[in-house]
């Protein structure tokens, strides 16, 4: 019985020795223990501030291509307006409408964008009123950090298991300006530009 009670007491004794080496190492000067590495995983970095940086209310001019009657690529004027803001000082959402030319087709856009510390990449998901899918694009920042590059690849079922390939750019022309381009390809078909249209932020 002495000898389990004696075991019990050690093994108090150690738990608290254990518990109480980060503050004695603390007060003695020594080295803090190493970051827990799960941690560090799931706390906002420089992406995120860098994509804070497009929060608020922006003006959208610009324009589309539609594929034509005879194939040929049709020029719609674009207009409208964006509303970016942060969720969880992680992800940027934005709520997009357009409208294209005189046609009173009006474009609804919902997206969510981030950046996967884990995967050490950017990723972003849109829906919209066009469709009925989740477009999901992947990449990165380029020319120090000015340029942000996604591209998405999927198979449209509906459409005789057609390749569609989708590549979305967005240059910082200034804290207050935004140029998008979009291009995409479908099938066989050679790479297009699909959009290219300016935000100015609302002030």
């Amino acid at each position: 019985m002495k000898k389990f009670i004696w075991t019990m007491a050690a093994s108090v004794l150690v738990l608290l020795a254990i518990g109480l080496a980060p503050v004695f190492s603390q007060e003695g000067g020594e080295e803090a223990p190493p970051e827990d590495p799960w941690t560090k995983l799931h706390t906002p970095g420089d992406e995120h501030k860098w994509l804070a940086e497009e929060e608020g209310t922006w003006e959208i001019s610009g324009k589309m291509w539609n594929a034509g009657p005879d194939g040929k690529p049709v020029e719609v004027a674009v207009t409208g307006s964006a509303r970016l803001k942060m969720l969880f000082d992680r992800y940027l959402t934005e709520e997009m409408k357009i409208t294209l030319g005189d046609t009173g087709v009006e474009m609804k856009m919902i997206g969510l964008i981030g950046y996967d510390n884990s995967a050490r990449e950017f990723s972003a998901m849109y829906v919209g009123n066009m469709g009925t899918g989740m477009h999901v694009f992947t990449g990165q920042r380029s020319d120090e950090n000015k340029v942000l590059t996604l591209s998405a690849e999927y198979v449209e079922k509906g459409l005789g298991d057609m390749k569609i390939k989708e590549r979305i750019k967005n240059t910082r022309k200034s804290k207050d300006e935004v140029l998008l381009e979009m291009w995409g390809s479908y099938g066989d078909m050679p790479e297009m530009k699909m959009m290219e249209v300016t935000y100015k932020r609302k002030k």
